[in-house]
Order: C-alpha cells, then structure tokens, then sequence
C-alpha cells in the first residue's frame, strides 16, 4: 500500500514554528508561504493568539471582528506567495487524492490560481462561508459554481467536501 504524502502550507510565523517542534514524520512537507494568485510575495493581516489560525491575506471585515469576542488583527507582514498550479508543478505527483483548503477568505485565489491541479484533483474538502468574513471573500453559492467539475457530497461545519465528478 503506498503511504500518502502530505504538503502544508503555513505563513504565519509562530505557526511555523509549532508545526516543526511538533511534526516529526518524514512524509510531511511545509511551505513557509501563502497559495494564492500570484508568485511573489503577499501581505498577511496577522491576527492574535487566541485565534492563531484567523490571519489572512485578506483584510477582516468588522462583522468578523464581531462575531468572535477577543479576535484582534495585529499586524501586517510580508510572506511569500506561490499559485497552487506552480506549487503543485514542483514534482508533488500527477494527481491529488485530497486537497484541503482552509485560507480564511483566500479561497477564490487558490480556485483561480489552481485550474491545472483542480484537474488532477479527486476529492476536494474546501471552507466557506455564507457572510464576508474578509472582504472580498467568495460566499459559498459563487464558490460552487467555480467548480463545474467536482459534485457536492456534504457540508461540515463551514467546510464543502466536494468529489471529481
């Protein structure tokens, strides 16, 4: 049986550091750096530690702020930034079992930037969101539509799990 291999994508500093104190297995990969649009560099609005996974490279709308009692945006800092196509084109396989998307916002970058990898892609696990979180952030009827090729297999929590179909 072969073993899956696994590919993180963290930007955010502290995170990095928690993921290579805490992951000890050589099948798992990280990219310090966001998937987004473009290859460069991209701004991250950072926020607190109560909510270390919040940060995006979208800027938070108040209704967000609202929504969770103590969630405070920092700091903006600058993070590399690779297309999931140009990620994926390193050598990571001709085809992906399971891409998980958890972006805070960022989700139509990834779709966008992602068309040739989509393509090589069975199952897709993918956050939404029903308000704008972050501004211009995709809502979740618009994000199914930009993924003619993948059938709705349910919804958990705020996340799609979607397969080719």
């Amino acid at each position: 049986m072969q073993q899956a291999i696994i590919y993180s994508v963290e930007p955010k500093p502290e995170n990095i550091k928690l993921w290579r104190e805490n992951v000890k297995n050589g099948r798992a990969n990280l990219y310090e750096g966001v998937i987004s649009n473009n290859n460069g560099v991209a701004d991250l609005c950072c926020s607190n530690d109560k909510y270390m996974g919040a940060s995006s490279i979208r800027r938070p709308t108040k209704l967000l702020i609202d929504k969770f009692k103590g969630l405070t945006f920092t700091h903006w800092i600058k993070v590399q930034s690779i297309t999931l196509d140009t990620f994926i084109s390193g050598g990571y396989g001709e085809k992906i079992d399971l891409l998980w998307i958890d972006t805070q916002g960022a989700e139509k970058n990834i779709i966008e930037s992602g068309k040739e990898t989509l393509e090589r892609t069975k199952y897709l696990f993918i956050e939404y969101s029903l308000v704008e979180n972050y501004e211009g952030q995709v809502l979740v009827e618009d994000m199914i539509k930009m993924l003619p090729d993948f059938e709705l297999v349910g919804r958990f929590q705020e996340n799609l799990f979607m397969k080719r179909r």
